[in-house]
């Protein structure tokens, strides 16, 4: 065989068996443990094809249940929303306490009058450049 042939492959677990099938081969196995599907994998796609291991690259899929993928999705999705509200949240302080200081208020009156710290009115009143944190895209990646 040229060159190395991916196949995909999906993996369930049923009881204390995870079940491995090949839909292109038509070909279904099992794997007593997690840790073992990849090299189980590639050794069943590979006695199936006749050719050494190194000539297949399986990608596993694993299956689970679609009521649970929903949840999962779900909660991905939220966390992504929180993420972005967390944000604006933070770029709103951060306008409040410049305009209220532009008004006159020193860090301790601003800090008396918001309730924080004056430590926290230094930390928002700073340029967002020196704020240590992600952009609200990679937060909202990470989350998903």
């Amino acid at each position: 065989m040229n060159g190395t042939r991916s196949i995909k492959a999906e993996a369930r677990l049923e009881g204390k068996w995870w079940f491995i099938y090949f839909p292109d081969l038509r070909l279904t196995g099992q794997a007593r443990r997690r840790d073992n599907l990849a090299q189980t994998a590639q050794t069943m796609a590979a006695l199936f094809l006749d050719v050494p291991e190194a000539d297949v690259q399986v990608s596993i899929d694993i299956a689970i249940p679609s009521s649970i993928r929903i949840e999962w999705d779900n909660s991905r999705e939220l966390a992504a929303s929180a993420a972005l509200q967390e944000h604006q949240a933070a770029v709103g302080a951060r306008r409040a306490v410049r305009d209220l200081l532009a008004t006159g208020y020193t860090q301790r009156d601003a800090a008396m009058a918001l309730g924080v710290s004056h430590q926290r009115i230094h930390q928002l009143s700073r340029p967002e450049s020196a704020e240590s944190g992600p952009a609200v895209a990679e937060v909202a990646q990470h989350a998903t």
